[in-house]
């Protein structure tokens, strides 16, 4: 299992300040009490990896995340910048799985909690 993310997205976030210390989660893993459909959530600036069990090779480096996000990942996984939607995407096996990956900066407070149902 691997992430590619595109130069597109790298662009992006490296505007946003969000390229370093990059981590994956998931809607349900950050708020328990959410019914809706499980979100894929990439997490930039992170400084505490206790969260996160698990770790994804990419070309730019390890990325750390909690086993929930597996539900959504498969073999092969690429993170993209759609300047259309200005929405970050995930394509899975080539495919558009997620439409509008939610990015957050964890130097602003935002920490995942540890998912414990597994």
């Amino acid at each position: 299992m691997k992430v590619n993310i595109s130069q597109t997205a790298i662009d992006q976030l490296q505007s946003l300040h969000l390229f370093s210390n990059l981590c994956l989660t998931t809607s349900q893993n950050l708020s328990p009490e959410n019914s809706g459909p499980n979100h894929l959530i990439l997490i930039g600036n992170v400084s505490d990896f206790t969260p996160y069990d698990q770790t994804i090779n990419s070309h730019v480096g390890k990325i750390h995340l909690n086993s929930d996000s597996l539900r959504i990942l498969a073999h092969d996984n690429e993170i993209d910048y759609d300047h259309y939607r200005q929405a970050f995407i995930l394509l899975v096996d080539g495919q558009l799985v997620e439409d509008n990956i939610q990015v957050l900066d964890a130097s602003l407070n935002t920490s995942p909690r540890k998912d414990t149902s597994l």
